[in-house]
């Protein structure tokens, strides 16, 4: 008797644990210190901003779990023989009001960083104009061009 009681109320804790929840009730919950945390990505400067700022935003590519660069926006790219030019070719991929995503978008949030005076800036002043930009903050200056909607080419000095 005792070991069909134990048999039964193992089940009952088994399934508790089988319930599924409707996507409204499940929640992400990352603890970090109590610190301030900035959720721009162009204004952030700590590991925890940044750890926060990779859950919600996206860029052209990332880092998986072994350090290799991997596709994010981009679903593919090609590099120029003298690699000098590296040409991204962006996924169908939406903001979170649906809009999609264009290389145009892309332009426009390398040239936010500059606009801003993020403190990486200065990690990819490499990029071909950025001198130019900076004194005329004219965005055509910027050597990262729109091919078309879903195709942005960055040129390197």
């Amino acid at each position: 008797m005792k070991e069909q009681i134990f048999k039964i109320a193992l089940s009952l804790f088994i399934l508790a644990g089988c319930e599924s929840k409707r996507e409204a009730d499940q929640v992400l919950k990352i603890n970090v210190p109590d610190v301030k945390i900035n959720i721009d990505p162009h204004k952030m400067e700590d590991a925890f901003s940044m750890l926060i700022v990779s859950q919600i935003h996206r860029g052209l590519l990332r880092f998986d779990s072994q350090g290799n660069i991997v596709s994010d926006l981009a679903e593919k790219w090609t590099i120029s023989p003298d690699k000098l030019k590296y040409r991204f070719q962006l996924r169908n991929r939406t903001f979170s009001n649906g809009t999609p995503i264009t290389s145009q978008n892309v332009i426009m949030s390398f040239a936010r960083i500059f606009f801003l005076e993020a403190g990486f800036a200065a990690d990819i002043d490499y990029i071909k104009g950025i001198a130019e930009f900076q004194k005329s903050k004219d965005i055509s200056k910027l050597g990262i061009e729109a091919i078309n909607e879903k195709e942005v080419e960055f040129e390197l000095s």
